[in-house]
């Protein structure tokens, strides 16, 4: 999705598409609370029902989704490359020029001379054996630690570590509400992952607005605040007193979280 987006919609489509797990989350916690505590059925049925969708989505894209032109050109299958490319193009209402492969090749080749160019095609069609493909991965890895890059890779590494244990915060919560009285745990969910809509929904309206850094930055904080008023209003006594604000506040932490996932 990124790959093929246009630059000035690419954070809306991105997060629109990324906000459907959150949709799959939603319908799974629905099968559950029907399935088990309104139809008693066993769990067999209950991963028969959400094998489904999976095996809908392969078919769907086997037949309906096209192959990445970048993917193509690196592969060295300019010819495709260039039809996947004008296909592209034209349903995003390109009116120019078509893409030719002479183009791509040129280009994906790095401007080398005709001679260089073609032992680089023919050496590209044979197969490259496991070890070359392991050097070849490890050369690549480190392409991402040097200059320029070091810096922000690093840093995007360590905000999905931080989102990642925050997420697993998220799947301990529902322990929270069975012990301030909340006990159907398939509805808890329901209502969790509605809240992380909210997010989904703010990823895609406001990355493009005020800008990825902002973005993350605004909703790390609302994820972190929302954990620690949490946290405050579970300690101490009779703190099932205190649950449509506990809700309230693990709701608002879904939707911090929810949005720096999208």
């Amino acid at each position: 999705a990124t790959e093929l987006s246009p630059p000035r919609e690419r954070g809306f489509i991105v997060s629109a598409i990324n906000s459907f797990w959150t949709v799959g989350i939603i319908g799974n916690s629905v099968w559950a609370y029907l399935l088990f505590h309104v139809f008693d059925l066993s769990w067999r049925i209950f991963m028969l029902v959400t094998t489904l969708p999976t095996v809908a989505g392969l078919f769907l894209i086997l037949f309906l989704v096209p192959e990445s032109p970048r993917f193509l050109a690196v592969q060295g299958s300019y010819e495709s490359a260039a039809a996947s490319a004008n296909q592209l193009a034209s349903a995003m209402g390109y009116k120019g020029a078509l893409l030719q492969a002479a183009e791509v090749s040129y280009h994906y080749n790095n401007h080398q001379p005709p001679a260089l160019f073609a032992r680089e095609t023919e050496s590209r069609s044979q197969p490259l054996r496991i070890k070359q493909q392991v050097h070849q991965a490890i050369g690549n890895v480190k392409k991402l630690y040097r200059g320029d890059l070091r810096r922000p890779v690093i840093t995007v590494q360590l905000l999905w570590i931080l989102v990642s244990v925050g997420t697993s915060l998220a799947s301990w919560i529902n322990t929270i509400f069975q012990e301030i009285h909340l006990r159907n745990r398939y509805l808890n969910l329901i209502f969790l992952n509605c809240s992380s809509v909210l997010g989904s929904v703010a990823s895609a309206l406001l990355t493009d607005r005020i800008g990825r850094n902002a973005f993350l930055t605004a909703f790390l904080a609302l994820s972190g605040a929302a954990l620690a008023a949490t946290a405050a209003l579970l300690s101490g006594d009779h703190a099932g007193d205190r649950t449509p604000a506990i809700v309230a506040s693990v709701a608002c932490y879904y939707v911090g979280l929810t949005g720096v996932w999208t």
